[in-house]
């Protein structure tokens, strides 16, 4: 079958009256000429640990060597997420699963 992963990023500008999902509303921090966010760096130092905790099963092989063929991004507004901080997701996934 096939493997997926998904990456749930909680970031929007504003949290809109129907969303159910946990989010961070950033406000006008969320664009602007300023620097970003330090609350993005934050959270992919933390998925980077999540997807770590995995990485001793994947080496075993109880992934039965199979790559994942999919990663899914969403729960917030993920394209407020800089390109940089995405490469780092992707290559934590890539290095530890194989995409």
């Amino acid at each position: 079958g096939a493997r997926s992963a998904y990456v749930h990023l909680p970031f929007c500008k504003r949290k809109c009256f129907y969303c159910d999902f946990p989010v961070v509303a950033l406000g006008s921090e969320a664009t602007g000429t300023e620097a970003e966010p330090p609350i993005f760096e934050s959270y992919v130092n933390l998925l980077e640990r999540e997807v770590g905790r995995y990485a001793s099963d994947a080496a075993r092989g109880s992934s039965g060597g199979k790559k994942l063929d999919t990663v899914f991004f969403g729960g917030g507004t993920p394209s407020l997420i800089p390109p940089r901080q995405l490469e780092r997701v992707l290559r934590r996934l890539d290095d530890t699963f194989g995409i």
